[in-house]
C-alpha cells in the first residue's frame, strides 16, 4: 500500500507570497525581519506564553529572532504578526503550516501582549484567517491542535465552530520531558465554514 504522503509523490510548486488581510480591529500580516523587537523577544521569556503552547522560555538575541522570522519560506509555512493599528503595536503571532497536495492548513496562534489576552483578539483573528485562507488560498481543510490544558483556546475553537475531530492521548512530549500531553484535535471544511462563520459573528 502506498503512502500518499510519500517522498515519490510529484512536487507542487508554490510561489511565495505573503499574507495580509485585516478585521474590524486588527491586522494580520507576514512578519519581516524589520518587526524583531525587544517586546517580540519579551514573549519568550514569558512562561504564561510559552508553556500553553508546550514549549519552553527561551532567552534569544535579535540575531536569533530576525534568523527566526525569515526561516519561514512563505509557501509552506509562513510566520504571521497580529497587531493593533489604533496603537501600532504587535501582539501576537500565528504559525501557519500549508499541505498543498491535500488543501490543508494547521494553524498556531500566540498572544505575546497580556494585556490583548481573554480581550477575544484569537476569536476574531482567527475568524479571519480561516476566511483568508479558504477566499484567497485554495484551502479547503483547516486543522487545528490544541493541548487540552489550553482552556482559552479551546473554547476559542468551540466559539468559532470549529469540530472536534479527535482526542490524541499523549500526542506530544511535554516541554520539560515529563511525560506525554494529550491534544485536541478540531477541522473544519472549507464547505462547512460560512454558516458557522456567520454564527460567530453574531
Amino acid at each position: 500500500m502506498f503512502n500518499s504522503d510519500h517522498q515519490w509523490n510529484v512536487r507542487i510548486e508554490m510561489q511565495a507570497r505573503p499574507i495580509s488581510f485585516r478585521t474590524e480591529r486588527y491586522e494580520v500580516r507576514t512578519l519581516r525581519a524589520e518587526d524583531a523587537s525587544e517586546r517580540y523577544l519579551s514573549w519568550y521569556l514569558d512562561p504564561k506564553v510559552m508553556h500553553p503552547q508546550n514549549a519552553p522560555t527561551a532567552r534569544l538575541t535579535m540575531d536569533e529572532l530576525r534568523a527566526h522570522i525569515a526561516g519561514f519560506d512563505r509557501q509552506k509555512s509562513h510566520l504571521l504578526g497580529i497587531f493593533d493599528p489604533a496603537k501600532k503595536l504587535h501582539v501576537g503571532c500565528y504559525i501557519l503550516n500549508i499541505q498543498p497536495q491535500h488543501r490543508i492548513a494547521r494553524i498556531h496562534i500566540m498572544i505575546g501582549d497580556e494585556a490583548y489576552r481573554n480581550r477575544g483578539v484569537a476569536t476574531e483573528t482567527t475568524t479571519g484567517l480561516i476566511d483568508h485562507l479558504f477566499a484567497s488560498r485554495g484551502i479547503e481543510k483547516v486543522v487545528v491542535q490544541v493541548l487540552t490544558s489550553n482552556i482559552g483556546f479551546n473554547r476559542v475553537m468551540e466559539k468559532i465552530g470549529m469540530r472536534v475531530e479527535g482526542h490524541l492521548k499523549g500526542e506530544v512530549i511535554a516541554s520539560g520531558g515529563s511525560g506525554r500531553l494529550d491534544q485536541v484535535l478540531y477541522g473544519i471544511l472549507k464547505k462547512e465554514w460560512p454558516a458557522l462563520a456567520e454564527g460567530t459573528r453574531r
